[in-house]
């Protein structure tokens, strides 16, 4: 009953001053009181419109298919020798590519010699045409006492890619067993190849269907 009172005895104060007033200061005491409620309004309003453009601006993502990719027993075999790279399989490697539209991040270790990495680049530009500028997004980080598995996982759910991409699908070809040093994390994303001949026909057209699988969006840079 306290807390009805209190609005009552003011409602009665209120009509009793109001009975006395003459209308010009009924007028002037409605004025004050839109002047003092305006502002209140006026500064709630634009903060939240603020946060909630914010927001929409955060969510302006690529949506894109991403190829984890190793090259060593991946673009090489047991008999072409480390530290160069077969045209052949290059070439299926651009297949991939054509075929999904899907960009590349580096899981290998040339991503982590400058000189390297550069080469591996410069062989996937001349001798296939691939568009390396466009394709290649990114390197996997080099996480000390981690395996690979966990270093792709570690890009997937870093700040940096997620503010700019949305991952439709993905997949890692390597010629290490990413699948059992993460076996529920690689499951269904996965395509090892076999070190001594690097990727077959068969090894690419198992990732085509990894990345091309149900997929609603295809590479796209929709806003």
């Amino acid at each position: 009953m306290d807390c009805l009172s209190a609005p009552i005895e003011g409602h009665h104060h209120q009509i009793k001053h109001t009975k006395t007033a003459s209308s010009s200061s009924l007028r002037s005491t409605h004025s004050i009181s839109r002047s003092t409620s305006t502002p209140r309004e006026r500064v709630r309003v634009p903060r939240s419109h603020s946060l909630n453009t914010k927001k929409v601006e955060n969510k302006h993502q690529k949506h894109i298919k991403i190829l984890f990719l190793d090259v060593d027993g991946v673009l090489n075999g047991e008999n072409y020798g480390y530290g160069g790279v077969d045209d052949s399989l290059l070439f299926l490697l651009k297949t991939i590519i054509d075929s999904t539209q899907c960009k590349i991040v580096l899981s290998t270790t040339w991503r982590l010699n400058q000189s390297a990495r550069a080469t591996l680049l410069h062989f996937m530009k001349a001798r296939a045409d691939i568009n390396v500028e466009d394709i290649i997004i990114g390197d996997t980080p080099s996480l000390k006492g981690k395996k690979r598995a966990f270093e792709i996982e570690s890009f997937l759910n870093s700040e940096e890619f997620q503010s700019q991409y949305f991952c439709t699908k993905w997949c890692a070809i390597d010629d290490l067993a990413l699948n059992q040093q993460y076996p529920l994390f690689m499951r269904n994303h996965f395509v090892r190849t076999n070190y001594r001949t690097g990727i077959t026909s068969s090894d690419a057209y198992n990732v085509v269907q990894i990345l091309n699988k149900d997929c609603e969006y295809s590479n796209s840079y929709d806003y």
